[in-house]
Formats: structure tokens, sequence, C-alpha cells
């Protein structure tokens, strides 16, 4: 073809692309290079036309050839980094652009390029020298401008607010200046100011999702969060799949103490949005907080699949087998976790808390000790330190330094009150009981709530329904079916001697302590579903049959390991199954149920002086202490009244008074021969997972008995609350 047929299709082509007439200018390109293979030009052009058309590896391929054609064509290299960084490889775009700008200094287009990917791989300081190189070459430039301001916030820069107001003097309706502006001003609190720039934004680009967002964040900052809550559901609501979204409704609804309606937030948002990870870290971090340590298992396993590299989920994880009791697989994994962080102090503090937990306490104190000797104190450790102290005669080293962390106002809630809590502990050791309620007060002010005890009478309400109470008379399976390990409940109020109870049997070689198990608090969540949604729970119970019992039995089996050989008798001492009896009667006809008893006062104070984990609404508030506590008395009374379910009474006075006496009947009630090791329960090396894990460690001591005396000043709102 003749040299000015090969100008004339050139001419069509770039005539094409001027019109938007893409894929002729794209066939006019590929003939062209067919015919002028050495021509870099026609190569770039073809490059672009594939880059606007999606075909992305065709057009780097035609990059690369006008590259090789041309060594020093500099446009040629900034479209490779276009072409690369569209196809998520933002190290080699980065590399390509300064090979651009290695050959010509002053290639602002490049500059500005390489600023903008230097701020998206979190390289701040190269993207502020880069925008500035960019800005000396020119100096009105908004995208630099930007770009500068950008990097600026990244780093803390004072300037950063002055520069994005540069940019708005020059170009007021720029939304990503003024949505920057915002930014920069909620990270000085100045939640109003921002609140105004993001209304501008919206004035003029009502549908700008982040504006909404940022909005909705602003108003939860300045504590209007039913506004809040309206602006984050109108944008998950406008855009189904907003991470943010999500993620800011659930933060909103758990300061709100509504951590259902958190979970279900962040649940639903699992099956929205496309690349769900910091969702999950949310939410395996709410069943964390809140106790479900079996959910956040579950869920950390399931995203491991997709993340398995991800140290957010795998620390969660260790928390939740810690906490689950699963010491030998959560040690392991903080392990496993260390050997590709040394550094990282938090996992220090956490696998020291794994060795006090299972009572390798010399091990521990010697880990943390050079952090505490050199005071660098992160929380896992203080809290650590704090559960050591005491056996090292360091406790006022320890206050010390938590008073230091406590001093810090962007510390952690949760945090917070774990510190407080230690603190509590700690006073309450040494005989300074008015300093220690007062960090309990202030330890549990701190933790949302939303305890409705009408609605918890109307479930009790419905428990005691004569219909639900007979259930538990007449099995619906033969008692022989479950005689290979008997089941032995223990429950009753949390700080009531369930633990106590449970060391003293699961001492014994026949038995084996199952702690507190989640089981029974899974089927009942899960049973009206298995029913077909016949009725809520505890009402559909009247819909159970025996095929139902089979599938639930099933169930309750995959929260029971593997036990030992010889074992007659497991223990389940989760203390709010006592609200489930009439299910366990159903499932187990031939277990045992130990109600354990102490002063209602006792029990109530060492409840409120206690951090839970789990739900336990009712215990950060003295007066919801007294009101609950007298549900569970009734909803007691009425079971061994009117339903006839069999239970043994432990009453906690009579056994740290007369051990003895009520072991044997403890051990006899379980239906096992008396061993004299069951006396010796504190010299056992099973592994305790409740709060009271140190306590069974010690020989039976009654200086916990009568223990309210030491603060009766402060308790006229629970004693009024169990007199009513």
């Amino acid at each position: 073809m003749s040299e000015n047929n090969v100008v004339n299709l050139a001419s069509k082509a770039q005539a094409c692309l001027g019109s938007g007439h893409l894929e002729e200018a794209r066939s006019l390109l590929e003939r062209l290079c067919g015919l002028d293979k050495q021509n870099e030009e026609n190569w770039l052009m073809l490059a672009a036309v594939h880059g606007e058309t999606g075909r992305l590896d065709e057009a780097l391929s035609c990059a690369n050839r006008a590259i090789e054609l041309d060594g020093a064509y500099v446009e040629a290299y900034l479209t490779r980094a276009h072409l690369l960084l569209k196809l998520t490889q933002p190290e080699k775009a980065l590399q390509s652009a300064l090979k651009a700008v290695e050959i010509d200094d002053e290639y602002t287009e490049a500059w500005l390029f390489l600023a903008g990917i230097a701020g998206q791989l979190e390289r701040y300081e190269d993207a502020e020298q880069w925008a500035r190189k960019a800005l000396r070459l020119a100096p009105d430039n908004i995208d630099a401008l930007v770009n500068l301001a950008n990097a600026q916030y990244r780093q803390d820069d004072p300037e950063t607010e002055n520069s994005y107001r540069q940019v708005l003097q020059i170009q007021p309706d720029n939304v990503p200046a003024r949505m920057g502006l915002a930014r920069s001003l909620m990270a000085q609190e100045r939640f109003g100011d921002a609140e105004d720039e993001l209304r501008h934004v919206l004035k003029g680009a009502p549908n700008e999702i982040e504006a909404l967002d940022a909005l909705g964040l602003c108003c939860m900052k300045m504590d209007r969060l039913d506004e809040a809550a309206a602006i984050f559901e109108d944008v998950i609501q406008r855009d189904t799949g907003h991470q943010q979204g999500y993620l800011h409704l659930a933060e909103l609804l758990d300061m709100r103490g509504d951590y259902h309606g958190a979970m279900q937030c962040l649940e639903q948002a699992q099956t929205m949005v496309t690349q769900p990870l910091d969702v999950i870290a949310a939410l395996v971090s709410l069943y964390h907080v809140y106790g479900m340590h079996y959910r956040a298992i579950g869920l950390c396993d399931e995203a491991l699949k997709m993340y398995p590299d991800n140290f957010d989920i795998r620390y969660y994880r260790v928390l939740s087998l810690a906490d689950f009791g699963r010491f030998d697989e959560a040690l392991d994994g903080v392990k496993a976790l260390k050997s590709e962080e040394p550094g990282e102090v938090k996992l220090i503090g956490t696998h020291a808390s794994l060795l006090e937990r299972m009572g390798n306490y010399d091990a521990a104190h010697e880990m943390i000790l050079p952090y505490i000797n050199e005071q660098k104190i992160p929380g896992s450790i203080v809290t650590t330190f704090m559960r050591l102290c005491h056996r090292y005669d360091e406790c006022d080293q320890a206050e010390i330094l938590v008073n230091i962390l406590l001093a810090k106002p962007e510390l952690n809630p949760e945090l917070r009150r774990g510190l407080l809590f230690n603190l509590v502990k700690l006073k309450d050791r040494l005989g300074y009981y008015d300093e220690a309620f007062a960090f309990a007060r202030e330890a549990n002010e701190l933790k949302p709530c939303q305890y409705d005890h009408a609605q918890y009478v109307d479930y009790i309400d419905r428990i005691l329904d004569p219909v639900i109470l007979s259930l538990s008379e007449e099995p619906l399976i033969p008692v022989t079916q479950n005689e290979s390990v008997r089941p032995v409940f223990i429950v009753g109020m949390p700080r009531s001697g369930t633990s106590l109870v449970e060391q003293i049997i699961a001492t014994h070689p026949l038995a084996y302590g199952g702690g507190e198990r989640h089981a029974i608090s899974s089927i009942v969540s899960s049973l009206p579903g298995w029913l077909g949604n016949v009725a809520e729970y505890p009402e559909c119970l009247a819909a159970v049959s025996p095929d139902t019992i089979e599938q639930i039995l099933a169930s309750y089996t995959r929260f029971t390991e593997k036990l030992p050989e010889g074992t007659r008798v497991m223990t389940d001492k989760m203390p709010e199954n006592f609200q489930h009896l009439v299910l366990i009667r159903m499932l187990f006809p031939d277990s045992r149920i130990i109600h354990c008893v102490r002063d209602p006062i006792d029990t109530c104070l060492s409840c409120y002086l206690q951090q839970f984990t789990g739900y336990h609404e009712y215990a950060y508030d003295l007066g919801n202490l007294g009101r609950h506590y007298r549900e569970y008395q009734r909803l007691m009374k009425h079971y061994r009244d009117d339903a006839g379910i069999h239970m043994l009474e432990v009453k906690y006075e009579e056994l740290v008074n007369n051990t003895e006496e009520v072991s044997r009947s403890l051990v006899e009630y379980c239906g096992l021969e008396w061993d004299d090791r069951c006396l010796k329960f504190y010299e056992s090396d099973r592994i305790v997972h409740t709060a009271s894990y140190d306590q069974v460690k010690e020989p039976v001591y009654t200086r916990s008995v009568g223990r309210w005396k030491n603060y009766e000043k402060y308790l006229q709102p629970l004693t009024d609350a169990l007199k009513d």
C-alpha cells in the first residue's frame, strides 16, 4: 500500500476517534499497525482504543510494542501505567510512570499520576513530593492541589485544611476537595463545620453517597443518633453494597446497646457487600465481645477460606478460641501469628494472657516483664499484669500502669472497662471498698445496654404457661436412650458458686467438666426454624416430637468434644440454662440438675463488680439486677412447686462452711461413688474457662460470704429492687 493510503487510513482513524466511533477506529488502527509495524504512534493509539473498549490485555500489549519501538516515548510509558493500574497492578504502574519522568523530568501529567497512585499505595511522603513537583510545573493545576491536600491529610499535616481551601477558592464546586476538607474537619472533631461542608456537597450533588455517609457519621459523633440512623439507612437503601454504611449503622446500634440489631445489620451486609472483609471483622468482633464465641469461631473459619492470611480475623479467632475454652488451639494460633509478626506487642500480651489463664503464671510473668520494665504498656499486657501482680507483690506498679492507660482519652471503651474492672478486683482484694465500687460504677456506665425488664417478665410468664411447664412431666424418648453419659446441668444466677460446684464434680475420675456450653442456647435460637416457625420459643416446645428430639440431640453433640474413656458424667455449667429446664427435661429425662443458690445481695453485687462477656444486660445497673433476680427466683419456684422438676439445690454458704458433706451429696446425686480427690479440686490441672478460673485453684474460703456488707452504703437501689 502506498504512503498516501497509509496517511489516508491514519486520517480516517483520527476522524473516527474524534467522533467517538471507537470500534471503527480500532479496525482502522489494526490495519495500520499491520501495514506499518514500525510506527510507535499508531501502536499507542491502538493501545488507547483497546483500553477505552475494555480490551486491557490487548491494550497493554500495544503499549509495550510502542515502547519497544521507541524507548524514550514518555506518553507510551504513562499510557502503560494507566493500563496497569486498571489491571490492578499498581506497583508496576508506578514503575512505568517513574520511567516516564526519568526520561522527561517536566512531564506534568506523569507527576500527577505518580502523586495519585502513591496515595493509593499509602506512600504519602512520595505522594506529597510528587504533587509538589507537578505544582512547580503547573502552579494552578487543580488535580495536583487536591493530591497534595490528600497526602497532607494522610500525614496529619496541619496545613491540610488550608490546602483544601486553596482548591475551593479556585474551584468552589470541586467535590473531592470539599469532601477532603470535611474529612479534615472531622479529624479535628469539628463535626459541625464538617457538616456544613457535606451539606454544601449534597446540595450540588444529592446522590454523592460518600458525602451522605460522612454526614451520618458527623450526626452520630454529635449524638444526633436518630438522624444518623436515618441517614445510614438511606445510604444502604440507595447503595445496597455500601460497606461503610453498614459498618456505621452497626456501630450506632451497638452504641445504643442494640447488639442484636448491630449483628443483624452486619449479617445482612455479608450477603450484599462484594468484598466484605471489614464487615466480617466487625461481626467477629461483636460476636466476641458479646460472648457468642462459637459463632465467632465459625465465622472466622469461613472467612479464612477467602482471606487465609488476614491478621485481624486470625487474631479474633485466637481470642474467641480462648474465651470458648479451647486454650491449646488458641495457643497454637497466637504462636503462628507471633512467628509472622515477632514485633507485634499485642500478641505478646495475648500469649501471656493465655499462659496465665492456663495456670502457667511464672511463664506469663516472665514474658511480659521486659515490657513492663521498659514502660511499654499496651492494654493487653497491662491487663495480664493486673491479674498476676498480687502473686509477685507488684500491685503498686500495676496500678500506676493502669492509670497511665486510663488517662488516654482515645482508649478503646471495651479495654477501658476491662482495666477498670481489674482495678475493682485489686481494690477489693486490698480492702479499699469505696474505690472498688467507684471503679465498678464507672466501668458499668461505659457499657451500652437496653435492658427491658417488662419484656423479661413477659418471657418468664410465657415459660410459666401451664401448657409449657407440663411438657417436662412425660418424656418423649425412653430414659435409657441417653444413659451412656449422664448430663449434669449446673444452673443458677451468675456468680452463685456454679464454677466451684462444677470443679468439685469434675475432679472425680469418672466425670468430665464441660464448662459453660453454648449448646442449649444455640438450640433455643434454632428450634423455631427447625419446627417450621410454628411459634417462637418457648411456645414452640409444644410442637416438639420424638423425631425432632433426635435432630436436636444431634445438634447438642456438636458442642460435645470426644470424652475421655470411662466418662459417666458430663457437666454443662451455663448458669442461664435455668431458663430452659423444660427443654432440658424433654431432651435429657435422666439428666441431673443442680441449682446453685447464694445470698441474693452477694450474688447481685458480685455480678455488678464483675466484667462479663456476652449479654447480661441486667448486670450493669443495681436496680436492674434486683428486678432480674426476682424473676429468676419466681421461675425457679414454679419449676419446683408446679412443674415438679426435680433438682438438687446447693447453697453456696453451706458449701464453703461444710464442704465435705455438701460435696458428698453432689457426687451421690450425680450417680457416682465418692472419691476423696473431689475435696482437693484446687489441685486439679483442669482449666476453668469462666470468670472464677483463678478462684477454683484455691482451697475453699469463706471471705465471699457476706461480702455485700463492705459495700452496704451503696446498695439501696439493689435492696429496694429485691424487696419490690
